[in-house]
């Protein structure tokens, strides 16, 4: 998924991983669609499905309110520090999204909620159906025909609200541990100082600003995810 980025394909060392062979066979296809969904989970349990995009266009937002979700978060170019994209370059995320934005298509991640929550299986199938009905892509009948009921609160609009990333607080590799499990809570509203944790030596991780704590690592990922969390601020927001 953050493998769609120019300075990876022009990379040769880069293009020897598969999961980079393998998105250079599929990029062609993805900047030709209309439109591309990508469904995700995350590794937290104390979490909201959201959407996630790298462009806000009107059809993006006519898209968005769709999707039965309160927020909308533009991750922009602050991703791709993940992946080892230099600041040169991160103009763009590496997303697949991105890629579809870039070649003049509609491109959104629906972060369906917590990875071992099945229920949400069902659900996001619906919103889904729901979402390429009201796009032209199938009809009524074909819904029907796989035996599928979307359930009527699915149709109904939702208030949403517009963030952006602004940090990313990454991941030293030394042990980490949250100060209070409320931290591992999504979108929740933190002030600058905050104490969010700290390493095995001692050594404390706190917030550098005002904003919503968004995409924090689970327990269980904390030894393998480069970054702790991000922090996210309303769009249109001057910090």
């Amino acid at each position: 998924n953050r493998c769609f980025h120019e300075q990876f394909f022009s990379d040769p060392k880069e293009m020897e991983l598969s999961d980079q062979k393998r998105a250079a066979e599929l990029k062609d296809l993805l900047a030709s669609a209309n439109y591309f969904f990508d469904l995700h989970s995350v590794s937290t349990d104390r979490t909201v499905p959201f959407v996630g995009l790298t462009t806000f266009t009107k059809e993006h937002a006519r898209v968005c309110k769709l999707i039965p979700v309160s927020y909308i978060l533009n991750v922009h170019s602050i991703l791709g520090r993940d992946v080892g994209i230099d600041d040169r370059n991160l103009e763009q995320a590496p997303t697949t999204c991105s890629w579809v934005n870039r070649h003049g298509g509609v491109g959104l991640a629906y972060e369906m909620g917590y990875q071992k929550d099945f229920t949400s299986t069902s659900r996001a199938l619906q919103i889904i159906l729901h979402v390429l009905k009201e796009i032209g892509s199938i009809d009524e009948e074909f819904i029907k025909k796989i035996g599928v009921t979307i359930d009527p609160s699915i149709t109904k609009q939702t208030e949403q609200h517009v963030f952006r990333l602004i940090s990313c607080e990454r991941n030293k590799f030394k042990d980490f541990n949250y100060s209070d499990d409320r931290f591992t809570e999504s979108w929740l509203p933190v002030q600058a100082g905050e104490l969010i944790g700290t390493y095995a030596d001692g050594e404390e991780v706190r917030t550098q600003t005002d904003g919503l704590l968004v995409f924090q690592a689970g327990k269980q990922t904390l030894k393998t995810n480069p970054s702790l969390f991000y922090l996210a601020v309303p769009e249109g927001s001057n910090r």
